[in-house]
């Protein structure tokens, strides 16, 4: 991922607590796909969770405009990880 990003910096990596298990999350910034028209990019915030069990993983990825009132959607999607 950070070798074939866009301006990744990887903020923070710590093991969390769920509902559905302990997970590893990583924060990071990076920017957006250029857009098709106008070459432009955005710089995003992202999120991600990644949860191992019984030889499977779950992994949760969400990002949005940097600045952006991102924690409390994020925290209700990543409280609601459930295994089927």
């Amino acid at each position: 991922m950070l070798s074939s990003g866009r301006a990744v910096t990887v903020d923070k990596v710590a093991t969390v607590t769920l509902p559905i298990g302990s997970a590893l999350r990583a924060d990071l910034h990076a920017n957006s796909d250029p857009n098709p028209v106008t070459t432009k990019q955005v710089r995003l915030e992202e999120a991600a969770w990644f949860v191992y069990r019984d030889g499977k993983l779950l992994t949760l990825t969400v990002w949005a405009p940097a600045g952006a009132d991102n924690v409390d959607p994020w925290d209700l999607m990543s409280k609601s990880l459930t295994w089927k």
